[in-house]
């Protein structure tokens, strides 16, 4: 997850910079990178939520009939 966010910092100002220099494909590829690590990002922390739900309703029914 952090890699991930720090990539998505990365490529959220290289596209500002090439925004402001006026290089319009290669912001917009930028900006695309930028959605596909957000939508990377929003995955992981999905799967990590039901990971730790899973892991809390396995050891709450363990811990209930033990």
């Amino acid at each position: 997850c952090i890699k991930a966010a720090a990539w998505l910092l990365i490529c959220f100002c290289a596209g500002l910079a090439a925004e402001v220099l006026g290089l319009k494909p290669l912001a917009s590829f930028l900006n695309g990178c930028a959605a596909a690590l957000r939508l990377l990002i929003a995955a992981v922390c999905s799967v990590g939520a039901v990971a730790v739900v899973s892991a809390a309703v396995v050891l709450c029914v363990r811990g209930a009939y033990a």
